[in-house]
């Protein structure tokens, strides 16, 4: 319904996603007045930072091993609210970066937790992405007869019809 909570909740999130995204073309440092306090990230390679635990996430955005993206495009953004104030926002991401001295384009699925404080500010909470070409090469394929082959193990071939792009 237009100009309900649940839009303006929606809105929101997406634009704070873009906010976050601008400032990782910037530095790491840029990304850290947009964390809650008990931000949990989980990183492309599966590394767990816990802002209760050893290491946290400031400890990865503010380090030389952070590298800035220098471009990202947001699709198929899907956004669930869970409360006025609170929302997981869900979509796929391609995104540029520098590793070495080469760019190098991701293909990502992000997922990422929002919640609004009394002060009317959205913060975010946890923020998840996998690559998507990793998963691809780690998730499980059926034949059709119930039998589960993993393509990572290299025990059957993988089908070529993947959902993804």
């Amino acid at each position: 319904m237009p100009g309900s909570i649940s839009e303006r909740v929606r809105k929101d999130v997406e634009n704070m996603e873009h906010q976050v995204w601008r400032a990782l073309r910037e530095s790491g440092e840029e990304a850290m007045p947009y964390l809650a306090d008990d931000c949990i990230m989980v990183l492309m390679d599966g590394t767990v930072l816990d802002a209760n635990e050893e290491p946290k996430p400031a400890d990865y955005l503010e380090s030389s091993n952070f590298q800035p993206w220098l471009s990202y495009d947001m699709s198929d953004i899907h956004v669930a609210e869970i409360d006025m104030m609170a929302a997981t926002i869900i979509y796929r991401a391609v995104a540029t970066r520098m590793e070495g001295n080469r760019k190098v384009k991701h293909t990502m699925v992000i997922s990422s937790t929002w919640r609004q404080k009394a002060n009317a500010q959205w913060y975010m909470c946890s923020w998840d992405y996998k690559n998507l070409y990793e998963l691809h090469l780690h998730m499980s394929q059926f034949d059709g007869r119930g039998h589960c082959w993993t393509r990572a193990r290299g025990e059957k071939e993988a089908d070529p019809k993947w959902p993804m792009d």
